[in-house]
């Protein structure tokens, strides 16, 4: 599976170093699996249907590249969910809340800026992870 803007440059330097998600774990903390696949929980299907590529288009850029900006995720998110008032700013919701999949970085001024870094929280990943393993498994068994 081929995430929208992954072979992209980075618009913006990226941050330096490894940002660390603040605020410590999100979710329900779940453990991963010894196979690296999360553990599901009574909340997963609908996360993993609702959230799971644009989780996985996020990890796949973080991977590839080593970090991210928020102008790299608006791009991704753009492809994602469309241009237009309902798409893009109906996707700030992915940075809000307990099951936020998401994190960014601002200024001290808490200002967005298109340099600030993002980064998937441990939900983000696992439900990236979820959605990634049922596409593989979707894939071989067709």
């Amino acid at each position: 599976m081929r995430c929208p803007n992954n072979d992209l440059q980075l618009p913006y330097p990226s941050a330096a170093g490894t940002p660390q998600q603040p605020g410590g774990s999100v979710g329900d903390g779940s453990p991963a699996a010894e196979t690296g696949v999360p553990h599901p929980n009574g909340k997963t299907p609908d996360q993993v249907e609702k959230l799971g590529e644009v989780a996985w288009c996020h990890k796949e850029f973080i991977d590839n590249h080593g970090s991210m900006t928020q102008a790299d995720s608006l791009a991704i998110r753009r492809r994602i969910y469309g241009l237009g008032r309902s798409g893009v700013q109906r996707s700030v919701t992915l940075f809000v809340g307990s099951n936020s999949i998401l994190w960014m970085n601002h200024q001290e001024d808490g200002r967005t800026r298109s340099g600030d870094p993002v980064g998937l929280t441990e939900e983000g990943t696992r439900v990236a992870e979820l959605w990634h393993a049922l596409q593989t498994a979707a894939d071989t068994s067709a």
